[in-house]
């Protein structure tokens, strides 16, 4: 998995094609209700707000920094990825490999970094199958200091 660091996510967003429209979709959505000196809450996301993500989307907690990052809710396109209904579990438990330690880095380090992180990749399934992905994890935070939970897009096509 490739990342792109918060300080290129807006060139990452020019010149958009089918995949990146999704993340960066997202990351419009995330930056329009942040605060200019704070993250946005969990309770102004309203998943309703944007039909057109609502199938890519989903919410993982923190869980209060114990290394641990727990899907929340979810939208089918994560669901058809996992081939499960993810909600409970954690992002390692839920992503097939490789794509599961990738998935942890990039929260791991949205939530460091208090920052959005958009990563992709091309994912071999069981079936033999590639897909080619994108995903943003954008964080979210009830205290405006410490990040706990991530609002996260998803979008793929196969290869």
């Amino acid at each position: 998995m490739s990342f792109v660091s918060s300080d290129h996510i807006q060139d990452f967003c020019r010149g958009l094609d089918s995949e990146r429209r999704i993340s960066c979709q997202a990351l419009q959505c995330w930056t329009e209700i942040k605060d200019p000196d704070k993250l946005p809450r969990l309770d102004q996301v309203n998943f309703m707000d944007n039909p057109e993500l609502c199938d890519n989307l989903f919410t993982v907690a923190t869980e209060n920094g114990a290394g641990r990052f727990v899907i929340k809710n979810s939208g089918s396109i994560l669901r058809e990825i996992c081939g499960d209904d993810p909600a409970g579990k954690t992002v390692m438990d839920v992503f097939p490999r490789p794509l599961d330690g990738s998935v942890f880095e990039c929260c791991s380090t949205s939530v460091d970094a208090h920052h959005p992180m958009i990563g992709a990749g091309v994912l071999l399934l069981e079936d033999d199958r590639e897909i080619m992905y994108r995903m943003i994890v954008l964080p979210l935070s009830d205290d405006g200091k410490d990040v706990d939970h991530m609002i996260c897009a998803i979008s793929f096509r196969y290869a």
